[in-house]
């Protein structure tokens, strides 16, 4: 009997989506340790699609790529050619690479940022706090921001 997976009831349990995006001027830990989940996911008979690519906005990559004398673009483009490299040699089992950089992330996000207007979930508001470059989050009062 085939398992239904409760959230969504068109979605059958014998698959599984795991998306890992890097920053680019990060280390890649974290992309080999989603692979190791992957593996285990495939060898428990799920359909698996391992999602993986870079993060090549953001206040880091700007800093890092002032750091080297190069632009933000030639940091992404050269990072991500690396790291694709690095995957291939050590056989990680994604199934798709991409950049947020690509057409296609720039028409996913726009898809999902119109689906999330049309719910509300997008709202004008006032915030305060402290942004953390580091964690690329706004750190706020009361909150448990441990780190």
């Amino acid at each position: 009997m085939r398992k239904i997976c409760p959230v969504n009831p068109s979605i059958s349990r014998r698959r599984s989506f795991i998306p890992t995006v890097l920053l680019i001027s990060a280390t890649p830990t974290r992309r080999f340790a989603t692979d190791v989940l992957a593996r285990f996911q495939k060898l428990d008979g799920k359909d698996v699609f391992f999602l993986t690519g870079t993060d090549e906005h953001g206040q880091k990559m700007i800093q890092t790529a002032q750091r080297e004398g190069i632009s933000a673009l030639e940091l992404a483009t050269r990072n991500a050619a690396l790291l694709r490299k690095l995957d291939e040699k050590l056989n990680v089992s994604f199934s798709r690479f991409i950049r947020t950089s690509e057409e296609q992330h720039h028409r996913s996000v726009q898809e999902v940022w119109r689906r999330m207007v049309e719910n509300g979930d997008i709202y004008l508001s006032n915030y305060s706090g402290w942004y953390s470059v580091r964690d690329e989050s706004l750190l706020r009062r009361g909150r448990d921001n441990s780190r």
